[in-house]
């Protein structure tokens, strides 16, 4: 008796089509998507790094007296503050476009706790900002060497009458070029990582639709063609 084989049965026409191995696809798309998210995150901090380290809360917005200023002075003027231990920066806030910035030299005076005069110096870092019409510039510095409380008075000689004098915290060199060798960082890292992760998800995307698209079955004749 003759044997007969039994040919392997076979998807027909229009069947489901066979499965395919998707796990790089997704291992691109995914790997992408989260490298996108991951940028925001390391450029949001970078942001707020960048707002801690540039005087951002000397003015608000509207140019009045921002979040950091300690005390405020008009000229002329006086003030007094509680302050603690460490050094501090001094604004002049003025209308913006008023020129340059005046020296402070005899214009401003601080008194510490002891009735004595604190010495002047140069801020540790100079810096400008202007907000709402407002200009606010550094035009000194000092330090506190005891809590206690200290008078700022400030005298029309030497600094303009329509301007007031602002004591912020000085945050210092070392603290401003480690916050802005930060934001560079952070900055330049969200970039990169926003590229990878286009590239990635991009790559991952089209790589997908390839494996996933229908396939003609073997021996299909197209559209128009030939019986």
């Amino acid at each position: 008796m003759a044997s007969s084989s039994v040919p392997p049965p076979t998807t027909a026409p229009g069947g489901p089509p066979p499965r395919r191995n998707l796990r790089g696809a997704r291992a691109l798309t995914f790997g992408g998507v989260a490298a996108l998210a991951l940028a925001v995150v390391v450029g949001g901090l970078a942001v707020v790094l960048a707002l801690r380290t540039l005087p951002t809360d000397v003015l608000d917005r509207h140019g009045d007296d921002g979040a950091g200023v300690l005390v405020a002075v008009p000229v002329p003027g006086s003030g007094s503050v509680e302050l603690s231990p460490g050094d501090h920066a001094v604004y002049l806030a003025r209308p913006a476009g008023a020129g340059a910035t005046p020296s402070a030299q005899d214009a401003l005076t601080v008194t510490g706790p002891d009735g004595e005069p604190v010495r002047l110096r140069s801020p540790g870092v100079s810096g400008e900002t202007t907000m709402g019409g407002t200009t606010a510039s550094t035009i000194t510095g000092f330090s506190a060497d005891v809590a206690g409380t200290y008078t700022v008075t400030a005298v029309a000689d030497g600094l303009p009458d329509d301007a007031r004098v602002l004591v912020v915290t000085d945050a210092g060199f070392g603290t401003f070029f480690g916050g802005l060798a930060g934001t560079i960082a952070g900055v330049f890292t969200a970039v990169v990582l926003g590229i990878v992760g286009v590239t990635l998800t991009v790559t991952g995307g089209v790589l997908w639709y390839l494996r996933t698209r229908p396939t003609r079955p073997a021996g299909a004749v197209g559209p128009g063609g030939a019986a």
